[in-house]
């Protein structure tokens, strides 16, 4: 490959959770299990099982990026804006806490698939509650749902990158309660405002 080192964003939805053992944490090491995921998830595995070919890329599993604002595309933005929630504990890759790390990763060299998520998992219930404790009064927020999710969401295992790392990235729900603590009621409001109904 030349000598050049290759970084891709790939993605962490390649695992179903097992109903059977739900906390289990999934590794690298772990072959796939998502059935019936969907074309965009299909298409990241090929793309995974193809760079094995190639000893100089590393690729970064990003499951349900956290950004530090309500953009729509963010999880916090999409929890916001969703009429109804699942009650699910998932892992999540916040961004300012890992693309810092991303200069670390590729100076060391690392390749194969790696997962990219804060060590931890976060709560949608959780999430919702502390919205719920900074929006305006009488907002309407999402709804938790008492229906089994459509699909369960997996739990990586980031051993691997805390190893390789200067410094472990902070918990997941640590963050995420930090990121939440900066928006004011003018902030969720706004957002709610612009929410279109389903």
């Amino acid at each position: 490959a030349r000598g050049l080192h290759v970084t891709l964003l790939g993605t962490g939805s390649l695992y179903d959770a097992d109903p059977a053992d739900p906390n289990k944490t999934f590794s690298e090491a772990d072959p796939p299990n998502a059935v019936n995921a969907g074309v965009y998830v299909a298409l990241r595995r090929s793309m995974e099982e193809l760079m094995n070919y190639f000893d100089n890329v590393l690729t970064l599993r990003v499951l349900f990026p956290v950004s530090s604002d309500l953009d729509a595309r963010g999880l916090l933005g999409k929890l916001l804006r969703f009429e109804r929630v699942d009650r699910v504990e998932v892992s999540v890759t916040i961004l300012e806490d890992l693309c810092d790390l991303i200069p670390q990763l590729v100076k060391k060299g690392l390749t194969g698939p790696l997962n990219f998520t804060n060590p931890g998992v976060v709560s949608y219930a959780a999430i919702l509650e502390l919205f719920r404790s900074r929006a305006p009064q009488g907002s309407k927020l999402a709804q938790l749902s008492d229906s089994p999710p459509k699909r369960t969401a997996p739990r990586l295992d980031v051993k691997k990158l805390c190893e390789a790392v200067d410094s472990p990235p902070p918990d997941a729900t640590e963050s995420v309660r930090r990121i939440l603590s900066a928006f004011g009621p003018q902030d969720i409001a706004a957002v709610l405002g612009s929410r279109s109904p389903l």
